[in-house]
């Protein structure tokens, strides 16, 4: 045999397959498959939870809202308590419908309740967080001037001031806070009629998806000079559980 000859063992290395290698793409396209399809998961995942919750289509009255089984979990079961529907005392900032709740028997608490076209749920309720943003930045500012005796500066300074301001577990951005008046005002009690003075008084504000809701509650009236601590949980409480009976009475919009 020619020493030129080829060695038949030299052309079988150099041109048969790897077995390994067949093995090798397998695995690796089974991880690019498998890490494109979590990709994809993660994305829509993602989308999903950046989309707001659906609007609510409807909002119940006053008396569906506020019932004896809510107004006792907020320790608001005096027999005096009688929440009714009166005719809205201000424009409704934008809304549909706006529900004007009362105690008008005992004059302690007011819940104004706006509700919105379930088309803001495009914008992400943006509008309605703007506001809630602003009311507590008003709070924050008014309690800030005070605290550095500067409201004497202002050309119209506001009548109350918020001296306390606290986080609530209602909606988002919902907040509560004690205001106490500037002077001594004579104005009217809530819905009572009679003219009497009106110091202090606690607020909690807050936004549930299209809906916007703002109570006030004062103490009883020979209380009301006493601590604001007892305000601010009453109100609280009033929130947290006015939240709940709308989310159960409401429609979601299916849009």
């Amino acid at each position: 045999m020619s020493e030129h000859a080829p060695d038949p063992g030299s052309a079988s290395e150099s041109t048969a397959p790897d077995p390994a290698e067949p093995a090798r793409w397998s695995v690796r396209r089974r991880l690019q498959v498998g890490g494109g399809a979590i990709g994809l998961v993660a994305i829509v995942v993602a989308v999903v939870l950046m989309r707001p919750p659906s609007a609510y289509a409807d909002i119940a009255d006053c008396g569906e809202l506020f019932t004896e089984e809510l107004l006792t979990e907020v320790h608001l079961e005096e027999p005096g308590v009688s929440v009714e529907e009166n005719d809205p005392p201000g424009p409704g900032l934008g809304s549909e419908q706006n529900r004007y709740c009362v105690d008008a028997e005992l004059g302690q608490f007011t819940a104004d309740i706006y509700f919105h076209s379930p088309d803001t749920r495009s914008d992400r309720y943006e509008e309605l967080q703007e506001r809630i943003t602003e009311n507590r930045g008003r709070a924050e500012g008014s309690a800030a001037l005070d605290e550095q005796d500067r409201l004497a500066e202002l050309d119209d300074p506001p009548r109350y001031v918020a001296t306390e301001i606290e986080d609530i577990d209602a909606g988002e951005g919902g907040f509560a806070a004690v205001y106490e008046a500037q002077e001594e005002p004579d104005t009217p009690s809530l819905d009572t009629g009679e003219a009497e003075a009106v110091s202090t008084f606690a607020r909690a504000e807050f936004r549930t998806r299209n809906i916007y809701v703002r109570i006030s509650y004062l103490e009883a009236s020979d209380e009301r000079r006493g601590s604001s601590m007892l305000g601010t949980i009453t109100v609280t409480r009033l929130a947290e559980a006015l939240e709940a009976r709308i989310d159960e009475t409401s429609t979601k919009d299916s849009v």
